[in-house]
Protein backbone atom coordinates (compact mmCIF):
# COMPACT_ATOMS: atom_id res chain seq x y z
CA UNK A 1 0.00 0.00 0.00
CA UNK A 2 2.65 2.41 0.87
CA UNK A 3 5.44 1.27 -1.11
CA UNK A 4 2.84 1.41 -4.24
CA UNK A 5 3.57 5.59 -3.21
CA UNK A 6 6.94 5.60 -3.03
CA UNK A 7 7.13 5.12 0.67
CA UNK A 8 9.55 2.29 1.98
CA UNK A 9 8.70 0.48 4.69
CA UNK A 10 10.48 -1.47 7.32
CA UNK A 11 9.57 -3.61 10.71
CA UNK A 12 13.94 -2.88 11.64
CA UNK A 13 13.83 -0.03 14.42
CA UNK A 14 17.18 -0.29 13.71
CA UNK A 15 17.44 1.15 10.14
CA UNK A 16 18.35 4.17 10.00
CA UNK A 17 16.96 5.33 6.78
CA UNK A 18 13.39 5.94 8.08
CA UNK A 19 11.62 9.42 9.19
CA UNK A 20 8.64 8.05 11.30
CA UNK A 21 7.42 4.80 13.25
CA UNK A 22 3.93 3.77 13.18
CA UNK A 23 2.81 2.07 16.51
CA UNK A 24 0.58 -0.32 16.52
CA UNK A 25 -0.32 -0.42 18.98
CA UNK A 26 2.26 -0.49 21.94
CA UNK A 27 6.12 -2.18 21.15
CA UNK A 28 8.67 -3.92 23.31
CA UNK A 29 11.25 -1.92 22.04
CA UNK A 30 10.55 1.15 24.77
CA UNK A 31 14.46 2.57 24.77
CA UNK A 32 14.75 2.22 20.83
CA UNK A 33 11.44 4.40 20.45
CA UNK A 34 12.19 6.54 22.97
CA UNK A 35 15.06 7.14 21.40
CA UNK A 36 14.07 7.37 17.94
CA UNK A 37 11.55 10.28 19.49
CA UNK A 38 14.75 12.37 21.07
CA UNK A 39 16.79 11.83 17.56
CA UNK A 40 13.64 13.84 15.95
CA UNK A 41 12.16 10.86 14.44
CA UNK A 42 8.62 11.48 14.26
CA UNK A 43 6.20 8.69 16.70
CA UNK A 44 2.71 7.82 15.14
CA UNK A 45 0.80 5.48 17.44
CA UNK A 46 -2.09 4.22 16.53
CA UNK A 47 -4.54 3.04 19.28
CA UNK A 48 -7.28 0.73 19.59
CA UNK A 49 -9.21 -0.09 22.86
CA UNK A 50 -8.05 -0.61 26.50
CA UNK A 51 -7.81 -4.01 27.50
CA UNK A 52 -10.73 -3.87 30.08
CA UNK A 53 -12.26 -7.77 30.10
CA UNK A 54 -9.86 -8.98 32.74
CA UNK A 55 -11.02 -6.79 35.06
CA UNK A 56 -14.69 -8.28 35.25
CA UNK A 57 -14.88 -11.81 34.47
CA UNK A 58 -12.44 -14.73 35.81
CA UNK A 59 -9.10 -13.93 34.77
CA UNK A 60 -5.25 -15.92 35.08
CA UNK A 61 -2.99 -13.57 37.28
CA UNK A 62 -0.43 -13.50 34.36
CA UNK A 63 -2.91 -12.41 31.93
CA UNK A 64 -4.47 -10.17 34.50
CA UNK A 65 -0.90 -8.31 35.05
CA UNK A 66 -0.04 -8.91 31.39
CA UNK A 67 -3.16 -6.99 30.21
CA UNK A 68 -2.76 -4.24 33.01
CA UNK A 69 0.34 -3.75 32.06
CA UNK A 70 0.42 -3.45 28.44
CA UNK A 71 -2.38 -0.61 29.13
CA UNK A 72 0.47 1.03 31.16
CA UNK A 73 2.69 0.73 28.41
CA UNK A 74 0.69 2.24 25.72
CA UNK A 75 -0.72 5.37 28.37
CA UNK A 76 3.26 6.16 29.15
CA UNK A 77 4.05 5.60 24.97
CA UNK A 78 0.91 8.40 24.34
CA UNK A 79 1.55 10.82 27.14
CA UNK A 80 5.03 10.85 27.15
CA UNK A 81 6.32 10.15 23.56
CA UNK A 82 4.14 9.70 20.28
CA UNK A 83 3.99 13.09 18.43
CA UNK A 84 1.20 12.34 16.45
CA UNK A 85 -1.79 10.22 17.81
CA UNK A 86 -4.25 8.19 15.79
CA UNK A 87 -7.34 6.79 17.17
CA UNK A 88 -9.34 3.82 15.07
CA UNK A 89 -12.77 5.27 16.38
CA UNK A 90 -14.41 8.25 18.22
CA UNK A 91 -15.04 5.99 20.56
CA UNK A 92 -11.77 4.65 21.59
CA UNK A 93 -10.62 8.63 21.25
CA UNK A 94 -13.63 9.57 24.13
CA UNK A 95 -12.79 5.73 26.42
CA UNK A 96 -8.41 6.89 26.18
CA UNK A 97 -9.47 10.23 27.48
CA UNK A 98 -11.73 9.45 29.87
CA UNK A 99 -9.26 6.51 30.95
CA UNK A 100 -5.93 8.31 31.08
CA UNK A 101 -7.06 12.09 29.95
CA UNK A 102 -5.95 14.33 27.00
CA UNK A 103 -2.78 14.15 25.48
CA UNK A 104 -0.06 17.24 24.15
CA UNK A 105 0.16 15.35 20.62
CA UNK A 106 -1.83 16.08 18.04
CA UNK A 107 -4.60 13.43 17.42
CA UNK A 108 -6.97 12.21 15.06
CA UNK A 109 -9.44 9.48 14.36
CA UNK A 110 -8.67 6.78 10.92
CA UNK A 111 -11.14 4.07 11.00
CA UNK A 112 -10.22 0.85 9.41
CA UNK A 113 -10.40 -0.17 5.71
CA UNK A 114 -10.71 -2.95 3.29
CA UNK A 115 -9.54 -3.46 -0.52
CA UNK A 116 -12.94 -2.49 -1.89
CA UNK A 117 -11.73 -4.82 -5.12
CA UNK A 118 -11.28 -7.74 -2.43
CA UNK A 119 -14.55 -7.11 -1.15
CA UNK A 120 -17.60 -6.55 -3.71
CA UNK A 121 -20.86 -7.74 -3.53
CA UNK A 122 -21.57 -11.36 -4.92
CA UNK A 123 -24.15 -11.95 -7.98
CA UNK A 124 -27.47 -12.20 -6.38
CA UNK A 125 -29.13 -15.20 -8.32
CA UNK A 126 -32.62 -15.01 -10.45
CA UNK A 127 -34.74 -16.42 -7.75
CA UNK A 128 -33.67 -14.19 -5.13
CA UNK A 129 -36.98 -13.80 -3.65
CA UNK A 130 -37.31 -17.75 -3.44
CA UNK A 131 -33.63 -18.62 -2.55
CA UNK A 132 -32.64 -19.63 0.92
CA UNK A 133 -31.57 -16.56 3.50
CA UNK A 134 -28.61 -16.98 5.59
CA UNK A 135 -27.27 -15.50 8.55
CA UNK A 136 -23.27 -14.92 9.25
CA UNK A 137 -21.64 -14.46 12.58
CA UNK A 138 -17.85 -14.02 12.22
CA UNK A 139 -15.52 -14.26 15.45
CA UNK A 140 -12.19 -14.23 15.42
CA UNK A 141 -11.54 -16.28 18.88
CA UNK A 142 -14.63 -16.69 21.05
CA UNK A 143 -14.61 -15.21 24.23
CA UNK A 144 -14.46 -16.82 27.54
CA UNK A 145 -17.68 -15.64 28.29
CA UNK A 146 -20.70 -17.11 26.44
CA UNK A 147 -22.33 -13.49 25.94
CA UNK A 148 -21.74 -14.07 22.05
CA UNK A 149 -23.02 -17.50 22.19
CA UNK A 150 -25.92 -16.61 23.92
CA UNK A 151 -27.10 -13.62 22.28
CA UNK A 152 -26.35 -16.14 18.74
CA UNK A 153 -28.45 -18.63 19.66
CA UNK A 154 -31.38 -16.69 20.93
CA UNK A 155 -31.47 -14.39 17.91
CA UNK A 156 -31.06 -18.37 15.84
CA UNK A 157 -33.67 -19.56 17.30
CA UNK A 158 -36.52 -16.87 16.69
CA UNK A 159 -35.50 -16.11 13.53
CA UNK A 160 -36.03 -20.02 11.91
CA UNK A 161 -39.09 -19.94 14.16
CA UNK A 162 -40.32 -17.34 12.72
CA UNK A 163 -38.94 -18.08 9.08
CA UNK A 164 -37.21 -14.84 8.32
CA UNK A 165 -33.69 -16.83 8.00
CA UNK A 166 -33.15 -21.06 6.88
CA UNK A 167 -29.84 -20.94 8.62
CA UNK A 168 -27.01 -19.51 10.09
CA UNK A 169 -22.83 -19.71 9.45
CA UNK A 170 -20.58 -19.12 12.58
CA UNK A 171 -16.91 -18.20 10.98
CA UNK A 172 -14.70 -18.86 13.95
CA UNK A 173 -11.01 -19.25 15.04
CA UNK A 174 -11.51 -21.82 17.15
CA UNK A 175 -13.87 -24.12 15.84
CA UNK A 176 -13.65 -26.98 18.69
CA UNK A 177 -14.93 -24.92 21.55
CA UNK A 178 -17.50 -23.42 19.19
CA UNK A 179 -18.94 -27.05 18.28
CA UNK A 180 -19.05 -27.59 21.98
CA UNK A 181 -21.36 -24.46 22.69
CA UNK A 182 -23.56 -24.93 19.80
CA UNK A 183 -23.95 -28.53 19.70
CA UNK A 184 -27.31 -29.46 18.70
CA UNK A 185 -28.55 -25.87 17.49
CA UNK A 186 -28.03 -26.43 13.70
CA UNK A 187 -25.70 -23.84 13.08
CA UNK A 188 -23.35 -24.51 10.77
CA UNK A 189 -19.61 -23.89 12.28
CA UNK A 190 -16.92 -23.16 9.99
CA UNK A 191 -13.33 -22.16 10.65
CA UNK A 192 -10.72 -21.33 11.09
CA UNK A 193 -10.81 -20.36 7.35
CA UNK A 194 -8.23 -17.96 5.67
CA UNK A 195 -9.70 -14.78 4.37
CA UNK A 196 -10.65 -15.90 0.97
CA UNK A 197 -12.74 -18.40 2.26
CA UNK A 198 -14.65 -15.91 4.85
CA UNK A 199 -15.11 -13.85 1.52
CA UNK A 200 -16.57 -16.52 -0.04
CA UNK A 201 -18.88 -17.06 2.75
CA UNK A 202 -20.02 -13.36 3.33
CA UNK A 203 -21.11 -13.39 -0.65
CA UNK A 204 -23.35 -16.29 0.18
CA UNK A 205 -25.12 -14.64 3.25
CA UNK A 206 -27.73 -11.69 3.83
CA UNK A 207 -27.08 -10.45 6.56
CA UNK A 208 -23.86 -10.19 9.36
CA UNK A 209 -24.68 -10.52 12.84
CA UNK A 210 -22.05 -8.47 14.94
CA UNK A 211 -22.36 -9.70 18.34
CA UNK A 212 -19.13 -8.07 19.89
CA UNK A 213 -18.92 -6.28 23.08
CA UNK A 214 -17.74 -2.89 22.98
CA UNK A 215 -16.36 -3.17 19.47
CA UNK A 216 -13.18 -0.49 18.85
CA UNK A 217 -13.59 -0.15 14.91
CA UNK A 218 -14.55 -4.38 13.73
CA UNK A 219 -12.62 -5.19 10.66
CA UNK A 220 -15.27 -8.39 10.31
CA UNK A 221 -18.07 -5.47 10.27
CA UNK A 222 -16.27 -3.02 8.07
CA UNK A 223 -15.28 -6.45 5.25
CA UNK A 224 -19.32 -7.39 5.33
CA UNK A 225 -20.32 -4.30 4.75
CA UNK A 226 -17.87 -3.99 1.49
CA UNK A 227 -19.37 -7.25 0.69
CA UNK A 228 -23.13 -5.50 0.22
CA UNK A 229 -24.08 -7.12 3.84
CA UNK A 230 -26.28 -5.04 6.22
CA UNK A 231 -25.17 -5.26 10.03
CA UNK A 232 -27.42 -5.84 12.58
CA UNK A 233 -26.14 -5.74 16.34
CA UNK A 234 -26.38 -4.52 20.07
CA UNK A 235 -25.36 -0.51 19.86
CA UNK A 236 -21.96 -0.95 22.04
CA UNK A 237 -18.83 0.50 21.36
CA UNK A 238 -17.80 1.98 17.84
CA UNK A 239 -20.52 -0.30 15.93
CA UNK A 240 -22.99 2.66 15.57
CA UNK A 241 -20.43 4.98 14.01
CA UNK A 242 -18.95 2.10 11.49
CA UNK A 243 -22.49 1.04 10.68
CA UNK A 244 -24.84 4.52 10.30
CA UNK A 245 -27.30 3.53 8.26
CA UNK A 246 -25.91 0.39 6.93
CA UNK A 247 -27.92 -1.85 9.18
CA UNK A 248 -30.18 -1.47 12.24
CA UNK A 249 -28.90 -1.48 16.05
CA UNK A 250 -30.37 -1.99 19.22
CA UNK A 251 -29.76 -1.06 22.85
CA UNK A 252 -27.92 -4.11 24.43
CA UNK A 253 -29.91 -3.96 27.46
CA UNK A 254 -27.92 -4.80 29.93
CA UNK A 255 -24.35 -3.31 31.10
CA UNK A 256 -21.89 -4.58 28.96
CA UNK A 257 -19.10 -3.10 30.56
CA UNK A 258 -19.96 -5.49 33.41
CA UNK A 259 -20.26 -8.54 30.68
CA UNK A 260 -23.72 -8.78 31.90
CA UNK A 261 -26.39 -10.75 29.81
CA UNK A 262 -27.66 -8.82 27.05
CA UNK A 263 -31.80 -8.74 27.92
CA UNK A 264 -32.41 -7.51 24.38
CA UNK A 265 -32.51 -10.90 21.89
CA UNK A 266 -35.88 -10.29 21.01
CA UNK A 267 -35.23 -6.72 19.81
CA UNK A 268 -32.73 -7.51 17.66
CA UNK A 269 -34.26 -10.61 16.01
CA UNK A 270 -36.34 -7.95 14.60
CA UNK A 271 -33.93 -5.50 13.47
CA UNK A 272 -32.79 -8.45 11.45
CA UNK A 273 -36.25 -9.01 10.42
CA UNK A 274 -36.97 -5.49 9.22
CA UNK A 275 -33.77 -5.03 7.34
CA UNK A 276 -34.50 -8.78 5.37
CA UNK A 277 -37.80 -7.02 4.43
CA UNK A 278 -36.13 -4.75 2.43
CA UNK A 279 -32.97 -6.59 1.77
CA UNK A 280 -31.88 -4.34 -1.68
CA UNK A 281 -32.22 -1.09 0.17
CA UNK A 282 -29.72 -1.85 2.80
CA UNK A 283 -27.40 -3.93 0.29
CA UNK A 284 -26.73 -0.68 -1.38
CA UNK A 285 -26.55 0.99 1.73
CA UNK A 286 -23.65 -0.87 2.91
CA UNK A 287 -21.74 -1.02 -0.39
CA UNK A 288 -22.07 2.91 -0.37
CA UNK A 289 -21.02 3.04 3.53
CA UNK A 290 -17.88 1.29 2.16
CA UNK A 291 -16.66 2.92 -0.63
CA UNK A 292 -17.28 6.04 1.25
CA UNK A 293 -15.92 5.44 4.49
CA UNK A 294 -13.64 2.39 4.76
CA UNK A 295 -11.59 1.70 1.12
CA UNK A 296 -7.89 1.37 2.00
CA UNK A 297 -6.74 3.40 -0.46
CA UNK A 298 -8.06 6.67 1.59
CA UNK A 299 -7.03 5.28 5.03
CA UNK A 300 -3.48 4.87 3.14
CA UNK A 301 -3.74 8.56 2.36
CA UNK A 302 -4.63 9.91 5.79
CA UNK A 303 -2.10 7.81 7.67
CA UNK A 304 0.84 9.20 5.02
CA UNK A 305 -0.62 12.70 6.22
CA UNK A 306 -0.11 11.86 9.49
CA UNK A 307 3.18 10.62 9.30
CA UNK A 308 4.93 13.10 6.72
CA UNK A 309 3.27 16.57 6.95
Amino acid sequence: MFERRGVGVTDDLYDESFSAVLLSPATRHVRQIVALHRNGVRIVQRLDGINWRHRVEETPLRSRIIASGRNRLMAFLRHRVSDRIVYQSDFVHRWWEEAFGPTRAPWSVIRNGVDLNDYQPAPRPDNENTRNRQLICVEGNLPSDRLTISSLIQTHRELLARGVIDRTVLCVGNSDIARGLLAGEGITIRGPLAAAAVREELGRSDVFLSLEVNPACPNAVIEALATGLPVCGFATGGLAEVVAGAGRLVPFGGDPWRLEPPNNGHDLALAVEEVTAELDKYRRRARSRAEEHFDIEDVAERYLQVLFS
